[in-house]
């Protein structure tokens, strides 16, 4: 026999509430636990988690018509199904309630015990489908917006808050930063312990760089060891440099695994907006330009980009004049 099913009844009518009673019989595929309210205000204190499938009077004391539905859909978080069983025979109800997100839609007069059962367990299962599916869709996002190894967001999640970033930045006259940190030698530790280690390393590094950045700052991976950052709402170099070097500080701390401590230096480059570019795509690759003239020039060190980068072009941000 299945599961006993928690069904719970939202109607003021006391005849139709024991009329549906006398439908739930216990049955050998069945059994039914049934509880029953007379109002939306009733309803604030039920823990919809327990709950199996929910019968809903559209005309209830406090409440009438598809805004009935609506209320109790938010107050459940649709967590459980509902299905409208209404004395309301409107076609068009019908079918805004089912757009709205109810599994079934019953006229009272012509409900049965064949027929109510059948549409319980067929909006159980059709609910039980829709978040299986809503689950495996969020799935597909959350992968195709993060990096499988570190869970921090990848390119594609990055440029998206960063063209946000740039639009809210024109709306509001305000400056962000894009910083891409290359680790230097990072290399040697996977060819010296495996890419097992060098991944657990990586992931380490992640973890740092969250613990350290604003909740409104983006941190992502591009690959291997590139990382890169979205600062929002900085205020001057100086502001930059301080928030950039906190992070490489974080970064070049000894890490120690498997019994060995490893230490890896960073070579940043940085691209600023308005200065450097006023998209995504530009600021990316400004900051990727200024990251391979750090690495060009001695690595571990800090390169702000200009237009035309030399090889002496290597700035110290905290010398440079705030809001430069």
């Amino acid at each position: 026999m299945e599961k006993t099913l928690n069904v719970f009844m939202i109607e003021d009518d006391q005849v139709d509430v024991a009329l549906v009673a006398r439908h739930l019989v216990d049955t050998e595929e069945a059994r039914y636990r049934f509880t029953h309210c007379s109002s939306l205000a009733a309803c604030e204190d039920i823990n919809w988690a327990q709950i199996d499938i929910i019968l809903l009077d559209l005309n209830l004391p406090d409440s009438s018509g598809l805004n009935t539905f609506k209320c109790l859909k938010a107050m459940t978080n649709d967590v459980c199904p509902i299905i409208v069983l209404t004395g309301n025979d409107n076609l068009q109800l019908s079918i805004e309630a089912m757009h709205h997100g109810a599994q079934d839609y019953l006229n009272k007069d012509h409900v049965d015990i064949f027929t109510l059962t059948r549409a319980i367990h067929y909006a159980k299962e059709r609910h039980a489908l829709l978040i299986q599916l809503r689950a495996s869709k969020e799935r597909e996002h959350y992968l195709a917006t993060h990096d499988n190894l570190t869970g921090l967001a990848n390119r594609v999640l990055f440029e998206q808050h960063c063209s946000q970033s740039i639009r809210y930045a024109k709306r509001y006259n305000n400056h962000i930063a894009v910083a891409f940190f290359d680790l230097d030698n990072f290399k040697h530790i996977n060819d010296k312990h495996g890419h097992p280690v060098g991944d657990k390393f990586l992931c380490t590094l992640a973890d740092r760089m969250l613990n350290v950045v604003r909740e409104s700052d983006i941190i992502a991976r591009f690959g291997g060891d590139e990382f890169i950052l979205l600062l929002n709402d900085v205020h001057g170099r100086k502001n930059v440099a301080d928030k950039i070097e906190s992070i490489i500080s974080a970064l070049n701390f000894p890490v120690t695994m498997i019994d060995h401590t490893f230490v890896v230096t960073t070579s940043v480059g940085v691209a600023l907006f308005p200065d450097h570019g006023d998209s995504a795509d530009l600021l990316i690759k400004h900051a990727d330009i200024a990251m391979y003239h750090s690495k060009k020039n001695g690595k571990d060190q800090i390169t702000i980009y200009q237009d035309s980068m030399s090889v002496s072009g290597i700035y110290d941000l905290k010398k440079l004049d705030e809001g430069n």
